[in-house]
């Protein structure tokens, strides 16, 4: 997510618009490292028409397990936190408040005790 060209996070879609989730972001990430997404090979290869999931979450996260060798409840985890606990933010306030959520989870503290970059911006992230 921290080499995404802007810090925003759409909702409702993999890849849409030169935007993504949370998942569109590690797919773009590997792809960009030069990994191969067993069908998907080049960035090009990854458009919004293909990997567009609207109507079904199930597909979004089972993209996820097919492509990124992701296990189901950890995608599920993932989505359901930018979609549903995240849905009434701003693309901006989505970014923060998962990266601060990635943190927390990935250093195992309280929220309020996360290690961030965003740690100055708390007081927004709980808008």
């Amino acid at each position: 997510m921290l080499e995404l060209p802007h810090r925003r996070l759409i909702q409702g879609s993999l890849y849409q618009g030169g935007e993504c989730c949370v998942l569109g972001a590690l797919a773009i990430y590997r792809l960009k490292k030069g990994v191969h997404l067993i069908e998907i090979s080049t960035l090009e290869e990854f458009d919004e028409d293909s990997y567009r999931f609207d109507e079904s979450e199930y597909e979004l996260i089972e993209f996820a397990q097919n492509y990124l060798g992701m296990a189901m409840t950890l995608a599920w985890k993932i989505s359901y936190m930018n979609d549903e606990i995240n849905g009434d933010c701003t693309p901006e306030q989505r970014w923060k408040r998962m990266m601060v959520w990635i943190e927390t989870i990935l250093f195992n503290k309280e929220y309020h005790n996360a290690p961030s970059l965003l740690q100055k911006d708390k007081r927004e992230l709980r808008k």
